[in-house]
């Protein structure tokens, strides 16, 4: 290439500075820094063995324990309502009426027809003595003393008849009046003064007031620590005072919208302030075998091969896969029976970031197996 002259000069030190340029440009090439991985951060929780019993609390109303729909056992009108909700009632104390009107005009004619029936059983019997007598003198013959025995018959049962007749419609008069079954509360009035009922229709709701239930509600995972459990109460609020209750019946299926099961317990020894109806909360407290370890749900992580959990190395800078073996899932946690030992740390967050063989940073370590479940101490590592 020709340079004019006043460049000629330069000539060596362009060519110069792009042979440099081109050599460290190669050895820069060759000579790249390795990529270095850096470590994921990640909370761990220590593994310990427990052997204390587990407490679980839960809210829930005082119900009764025997509640009945009353009906009256005969169809009418009301005419007369006598109690509300709420309202405390007596065994035998009426609770409503019905109109009995056409029942006591039944009764009358009936009446008056069972004295018709034992004016003919009167004469029948007559006859039938006249025929006796004559027969015993053979002025008659058998077949008049039979006739008028059979005449006499059917004119008893008439009579009786008729007088079953007005027992059931007497019984039927009682049945338009109501009454409580049981001492209790009036939890419930469905009918109204003026509304025709028929048989059996729900017109007063009777819960008895010597009988409660604690009533809660639970999710299914906790279904399977009912076995062996101890059971409180404290009604809402009453100052931290405590008392027994005893698990009575567990729903046979969950409800259909929240998916629990209600749990009733009997309060054997009710406090004065139980009332139906009032807030309550029940503690549970399941009794846990020692060996058993509890670990946050977050900790466990369930793939092809199983539960595994991703256990940080001695040194604390790696981790390795660990197989478990899961007794039970919980509202917040699981309880694993094998796998693992105390003072092993394992991943409490982030297991579905890892891989094995990878680099980690402890930032954070939970104590304690009920790490996760109620305000963990913590302590933070640099």
């Amino acid at each position: 290439m020709a340079y004019p002259p006043p460049f000629r000069a330069l000539r060596p030190i362009v060519s110069g500075s792009l042979g440099l340029a081109a050599v460290l440009l190669t050895g820069c090439m060759e000579q790249a820094a390795p990529v270095v991985e850096t470590p994921a951060p990640v909370r761990v929780v220590a593994v310990t063995s427990e052997s204390e019993a587990s407490l679980h609390r839960f809210t829930g109303v005082i119900r009764p324990r025997f509640e009945t729909d009353l009906g009256f056992r005969i169809e009418g009108k009301i005419i007369e309502r006598l109690v509300s909700v709420g309202d405390q009632v007596r065994q035998g104390q009426v609770l409503a009426r019905l109109d009995d009107t056409d029942l006591k005009l039944q009764l009358e004619a009936r009446e008056a027809q069972l004295l018709s029936t034992r004016t003919g059983l009167a004469t029948a019997d007559a006859n039938l003595s006249r025929q006796k007598k004559l027969f015993a003198k053979g002025w008659v013959a058998q077949a008049r003393l039979d006739d008028a025995t059979s005449v006499k018959d059917e004119a008893q049962a008439r009579v009786t008849q008729a007088e079953r007749d007005i027992d059931v419609l007497r019984n039927q008069i009682g049945y338009a009046d109501l009454v409580a079954t049981f001492d209790g509360i009036i939890t419930a009035v469905p009918a109204e003064t003026g509304e025709v009922m028929s048989v059996g229709q729900p017109a007063i709701r009777l819960a008895r007031s010597d009988a409660f239930d604690a009533v809660i509600n639970i999710p299914e995972q906790q279904l399977a620590t009912l076995d062996g459990v101890k059971a409180s109460a404290e009604l809402w609020p009453s100052g931290g005072a405590s008392f027994p209750v005893t698990l009575r019946e567990t729903a046979a299926e969950a409800d259909p919208l929240t998916r629990t099961f209600e749990l009733r317990f009997a309060i054997d020894n009710p406090p004065v302030d139980v009332r139906l109806g009032k807030t309550i909360s029940v503690t549970l407290e399941t009794p846990q075998s020692a060996g058993k370890i509890r670990l946050p749900l977050s900790a466990v992580m369930n793939d092809a091969a199983g539960p595994m959990v991703w256990v940080v190395t001695a040194a604390g800078d790696a981790i390795e896969r660990r197989a478990v073996n899961v007794e039970a899932f919980q509202q917040d946690s699981v309880v694993i029976s094998s796998g693992l030992k105390p003072d092993e740390r394992v991943v409490s967050l982030g297991v579905h970031q890892l891989d094995a063989g990878r680099k980690v940073r402890i930032v954070e370590t939970q104590s304690g197996s009920m790490a996760g479940l109620a305000a963990p101490q913590t302590k933070a590592v640099p």
